[in-house]
């Protein structure tokens, strides 16, 4: 049978073992917190990129309608300067036909010149408004393609997110499981420690 002194040597030396374990179990539950905390936020600079992305998609967006706006004034522009050129030269001819002598050949050419005139405008008209449909065109393809770019990012995100979630769960979950297990250990050994020591204190 063993003294009391040798029961107190066994049972520091028990408890060492012990302290050493939950030590050890600690330094792994702040790893698992670590790698938590460290996923959480890769998840926060993930969405923060898609927002940027989005924002950058937009601006886009706006500039090209600012562009299509730029394309409208100058085409309003230039058909202003084109009709007060007109005007001018309307009012010159009229000036002119006032000093001709041959009224009639001066009315058949300002007929003439008056019908170029409208069918310059008409071209003039007609390009512009392709012009205006090609633009909106590509505005649309444009549009769809930004909108096609969203998709693709925010499911490339959701995914990655959904990935680093079912790590972080699965840590939690494994963490949870490894200190259960190290629990009853624990119990175990202090069970069988205990019944030993009473049998070897009734021999």
């Amino acid at each position: 049978m063993e003294s009391e002194g040798d029961l107190n040597k066994h049972s520091a030396s028990s408890n060492r073992a012990e302290n050493g374990q939950e030590n050890e179990e600690t330094g792994r539950r702040e790893n698992n917190l670590l790698g938590c905390k460290k996923a959480r936020q890769q998840i926060e600079k993930d969405a923060q990129l898609l927002a940027n992305r989005i924002a950058l998609l937009k601006q886009e967006e706006v500039k090209t309608r600012k562009k299509i706006d730029e394309t409208k004034k100058k085409a309003k522009e230039i058909l202003d300067k084109k009709k007060q050129n007109e005007e001018r030269q309307n009012k010159k001819m009229m000036d002119s036909q006032k000093n001709q002598q041959h009224l009639a050949k001066n009315q058949k050419h300002s007929f003439e010149t008056r019908k170029k005139r409208q069918d310059d405008i008409k071209n003039t008209q007609a390009t512009i408004a392709y012009q205006k449909h090609l633009e909106a065109k590509e505005l649309r393809k444009q549009s769809k393609m930004n909108d096609q770019k969203k998709k693709e990012i925010v499911q490339d995100i959701t995914m990655r997110n959904q990935e680093r979630k079912n790590i972080v769960k699965f840590q939690e979950e494994y963490g949870i499981r490894k200190q259960e297990q190290i629990k009853q250990q624990k119990k175990e050994e202090f069970q069988n420690n205990y019944e030993e020591r009473l049998a070897e204190e009734f021999r």
